[in-house]
């Protein structure tokens, strides 16, 4: 990582584990990190590899009008922008994306409900609001949107679903305390529940595969049910993790799931016994997707991808550093699609270049060091004399080794 330009500082590191510390150089000098504020060092100093090709931020960015998710199908790009509903963007061209249709429900005269997630099957979009359920609507003309149907439970008030996925015409609606929701949708203008399951404390991210349910609890549980019946949905396994699920993605029996601590792979082979496969104690991540062998993790920082065709060794080998964080990311041929909060949607070439020796960011979030050695640090950095950090690693935690989209 470097730069030429004026007011640039290159910066350099060497990590090194010796029998009880940590070592880690950089050719900073002292009386520059002096003069240096580590938290607001220009993120694009740092050494990256996916340079953006295109962007799109709305121009009525409002206060509370943040990119949080973001689907693609056919050159159009279905983005969750809270209280901007859900914005429809045409894609075709990546370098120039426009907007072309927007969804909004609003709350009254002054505010509108803020979207959480969307999920879109054929011509019809589900998103689940903060307040009022979930709306149905219609997408065929995807320059006028219209609501379709609504669900909401019948005990009433507001109802805040923080996720959902539709698989087959049914809705898996994730609502945190009050557990899972389970809807028939196949008559979009009538919904209705089939059942409803208060499993645990906090549901917040729901992946269906297979008639199973896989769960992601934010009170570090795995959680898998058999919706054969989705009348009468079936246990399979409620499995302590060491990560306080906010999403989960399953891909070719690997559980992936992502939470504020950490993320984890899990081996789903037999889902009534889902097994630790690796768990990694970091911060900052907000979502997660995976196609291929490559998994995908929107961060407080921007957004990092990881090779994952040694499933128990993930290697990070594509970033892209950004001054907004990441919220949500989906990959559709060879690009990749960033929801970056209010910066709106960035979109990447694919076709990138593997970065073999990516180099540990300082900053605000030491913890970064957690995603590439897998070990959770409970020690204070301190940066010493002559560019050397050595840190005690005799209380090191070792690592355990042993999400939300649907295009039907």
């Amino acid at each position: 990582m470097g730069g030429d330009e004026e007011g640039e500082i290159a910066y350099k590191t060497r990590l090194m584990i010796t029998d009880n510390s940590l070592t880690i150089e950089s050719d900073v000098s002292n009386e520059e990190r002096d003069e240096l504020d580590w938290d607001t060092i220009p993120w694009g100093e740092f050494k990256q590899n996916l340079d953006a090709t295109g962007e799109f931020s709305d121009d009525d960015n409002t206060t509370g009008v943040t990119s949080k998710d973001v689907i693609v199908i056919d050159n159009f790009a279905y983005v969750s922008h809270g209280y901007g509903g859900l914005e429809i963007i045409d894609v075709s061209l990546k370098s120039n994306p426009t907007k072309i249709g927007q969804f909004k429900l609003r709350v009254d005269e002054e505010h509108h409900d803020f979207l959480n997630a969307a999920s879109i099957s054929g011509d019809l979009a589900f998103l689940a609001f903060s307040r009022h359920g979930m709306m149905i609507v219609n997408i065929s003309d995807p320059s006028t949107p219209f609501a379709v149907g609504n669900f909401t439970l019948g005990d009433g008030g507001e109802q805040d679903f923080t996720n959902l996925m539709i698989k087959d015409g049914i809705g898996y609606l994730a609502y945190g305390s009050n557990g899972l929701v389970i809807v028939n949708v196949s008559d979009p203008h009538n919904p209705y529940e089939l059942s409803s399951l208060r499993i645990s404390t906090g549901v917040k991210g729901v992946f269906v595969e297979n008639n199973i349910v896989y769960i992601a609890d934010s009170s570090k549980l795995l959680i898998v049910l058999n919706v054969t019946d989705p009348l009468s949905p079936i246990l399979l396994a409620k499995k302590d993790i060491s990560i306080g699920a906010q999403d989960i993605f399953v891909f070719e029996n690997h559980i992936f799931m992502v939470g504020h601590n950490g993320y984890g792979i899990y081996d789903g082979t037999d889902p009534s016994t889902p097994e630790v496969l690796r768990e990694f104690r970091t911060e900052g991540i907000q979502d997660l997707y995976v196609d291929a062998e490559y998994l995908y993790l929107p961060t407080r920082w921007g957004l990092e991808v990881f090779k994952i065709s040694d499933i128990e060794n993930p290697v990070i080998v594509a970033r892209f550093i950004h001054e907004v964080s990441g919220q949500g990311v989906f990959t559709d041929g060879n690009y990749i699609y960033l929801a970056s909060g209010s910066k709106g949607l960035i979109i990447f070439d694919r076709n990138f270049s593997e970065l073999e020796d990516l180099p540990i960011r300082f900053g605000s979030s030491p913890d970064y060091l957690n995603t590439i050695m897998g070990f959770s640090l409970i020690s204070t950095i301190f940066f010493g004399v002559l560019g050397v950090i050595i840190i005690s690693i005799k209380s090191i935690k070792p690592v355990k080794t042993k999400s939300n989209k649907i295009i039907n």
